[in-house]
């Protein structure tokens, strides 16, 4: 069985992959969930298919993978789809965030992304960046891009080739508006020292 859990917010894109899967008969399931005396309510798909469940397996998609995920080889996942797969990560365990500084207020967004040193070390690698540190947070990692010019190119090669029909729409409204309020003139990330 496959269950992937997105917040209620996020529904239409469980929709998407009924659709890219042809699952005409399946329906958008709802849950509650309770984080610190507060209910959450999440949309989720679920699906029986123990072939699908088998070729995870084999990919490397595994029960309870969030502490133990490695980045995926060129057998995993074929070079032409990584910019669609780390995008696919990025509406899940990344975020695109911004400051504003100076008398001018003028905004700077970081993008960032969390999970294990052995993952973030390959979208590092992917993003040729690197000379960037990882931080240690607990028992996951963090990486970042900082500086508009830096960010605005990250995220276009994640969107790279990319349509509605597999784009999490909550995360493409945040990329089209960093890319209509994108201000020349950053600092740059030199990286570590």
């Amino acid at each position: 069985e496959i269950r992937i859990n997105l917040q209620s917010q996020d529904e239409e894109h469980i929709q998407k992959f009924y659709n890219a899967i042809s699952a005409d008969n399946h329906t958008i399931k709802y849950s509650k969930k309770v984080v610190a005396e507060k209910t959450y309510t999440q949309a989720y798909a679920n699906i029986r298919d123990k072939k699908m469940v088998d070729d995870l397996n084999k990919l490397g998609c595994v029960n309870n993978k969030s502490l133990i995920l490695t980045f995926p080889s060129e057998d995993q996942v074929p070079a032409k789809y990584l910019s669609h797969f780390i995008r696919g990560y990025f509406d899940g365990d990344g975020s695109l965030h911004f400051t504003q500084s100076g008398k001018a207020k003028t905004p700077n967004y970081r993008i960032n992304f969390l999970g294990t040193e052995d993952f973030l070390i390959g979208i590092r690698k992917f993003f040729q960046k690197e000379k960037l540190c990882l931080e240690k947070k607990g028992n996951i990692y963090s990486f970042s891009i900082s500086g508009n010019k830096q960010v605005e190119a990250a995220l276009k090669l994640i969107y790279e080739n990319s349509t509605d029909s597999i784009e999490l729409n909550r995360k493409k409204i945040v990329y089209n508006n960093f890319l209509l309020h994108r201000l020349d003139g950053e600092p740059i990330n030199i990286g570590c020292e």
